[in-house]
């Protein structure tokens, strides 16, 4: 079985952006001041560079909110950060892990890769690290574009148990976060570390509210390098980076159920036939899923939606028992795809690209197939989950 759970935000990256590179490289502390002036005079790099700033002051006000101290920034751990999105991004690969002798590798795990950033010797003991991407890239100027990246990672983790209790981990003291833009998504790496003799602030950290202990209103914009470019500078370059917004997209669940059920019809399993049995079996796993906290192929029997333990017990069920001579049963194959979003981030392409990457696989010599893809909103959250069965 193979299955999926991607939290999704935006698809919504167009225009023209001022950049000098094609593509970020991974560098070590050495290149830190480098890397700076190059946000200077391009436009991604810039962005990214506020987005980061701008969530490390989000990050301190929600971990003050929630009685813990707040962090230090660290230009080593942002750009540990950094090269591993540029790692992500060159792979297509979400991961806390990165594999020996390809292309950007600076470590397998993020202690090697804080070792890799420092120089050869990691300069504290990491602590934690989060990753996600989105899409969350839109805005009319950088500010823009920036402070919506920040925000909405940060609301990203917040919302996942795991990342959030590591945002708001009690052992750490520095922190470093870097985004990356590539086409249309944004790549995202949270590091924190330990420190038993820690650094003076940095002049960052002076500059937001929390290190000097006063209101978030208080305090201006960010600065986001050494030279502190000012979001007038952000202002008036912005018609090299505007990006539309997308207008909010009303919802109708029962229909874009049924219509992304036919495009996987089409689009995923267009040269296979469609079995009624396998169709049914497929329904009622995934609306056992969309109630269930668990993402499995078996089902538990104490749930309201139970239909059968197994795949291969729910298409029994499905057929009348008929299936058992079908010839199916030891090639039946299930696939699921979990996608959670905002209701106003939704577009059927999106969730067709991602349940491709789930439900297309594995379909070599198959003849039958059944799709069914259930949705549930939730106030303003959009719960997608699609079943896959084929043999």
């Amino acid at each position: 079985m193979k299955r999926v759970m991607i939290i999704l935000g935006m698809v919504a990256l167009a225009g023209t952006f001022n950049t000098q590179k094609a593509g970020a490289q991974i560098a070590d502390k050495t290149a830190v001041a480098k890397l700076l002036r190059e946000s200077e005079s391009d436009s991604l790099r810039r962005i990214e560079r506020m987005a980061a700033l701008e969530f490390h002051k989000l990050l301190n006000a929600y971990r003050t909110e929630n009685g813990q101290q707040p962090v230090q920034w660290n230009e080593t751990l942002w750009l540990t950060s950094r090269n591993h999105n540029i790692w992500m991004d060159a792979h297509g690969t979400l991961s806390h892990h990165q594999k020996e002798k390809t292309k950007h590798f600076s470590g397998v795990g993020p202690g090697e890769r804080y070792a890799y950033a420092s120089g050869g010797n990691a300069e504290q003991s990491w602590s934690g690290e989060n990753a996600l991407y989105n899409y969350s890239a839109y805005g009319k100027t950088e500010a823009q574009i920036a402070k919506h990246i920040a925000e909405a990672s940060f609301k990203q983790w917040k919302n996942s148990p795991g990342h959030n209790a590591n945002m708001l981990g009690s052992g750490h003291k520095l922190h470093g976060t870097a985004f990356l833009i590539a086409k249309d998504r944004v790549w995202g790496t949270d590091l924190f570390a330990r420190c038993y003799t820690c650094p003076e602030p940095s002049e960052i950290d002076k500059n937001l509210p929390i290190a000097r202990n006063t209101k978030p209103d208080d305090v201006p914009g960010v600065n986001v390098f050494k030279s502190q470019v000012q979001e007038q500078k952000a202002t008036a370059s912005a018609k090299n980076t505007e990006i539309k917004t997308p207008k909010p997209v009303k919802i109708n669940v029962q229909k874009s159920s049924m219509s992304l059920t036919q495009s996987a019809y089409s689009g995923i399993y267009g040269g296979l036939k469609r079995n009624k049995a396998l169709e049914t079996a497929a329904e009622k796993h995934a609306l056992y899923l969309l109630n269930a906290k668990k993402v499995s192929s078996v089902q538990q029997k104490n749930s309201g939606y139970f239909y059968g333990e197994t795949p291969l017990k729910r298409v029994m069920k499905a057929s009348g028992g008929l299936f058992f001579f079908s010839g199916g049963k030891k090639n039946l194959k299930e696939s699921i795809a979990v996608i959670e979003l905002d209701t106003e981030n939704y577009s059927e392409q999106l969730a067709m690209q991602e349940m491709k990457k789930s439900l297309g696989e594995q379909t070599d010599g198959a003849k039958m197939a059944g799709v069914s893809v259930q949705m549930r909103k939730k106030k303003n959250q959009l719960k997608i989950v699609a079943v896959g069965l084929h043999f």
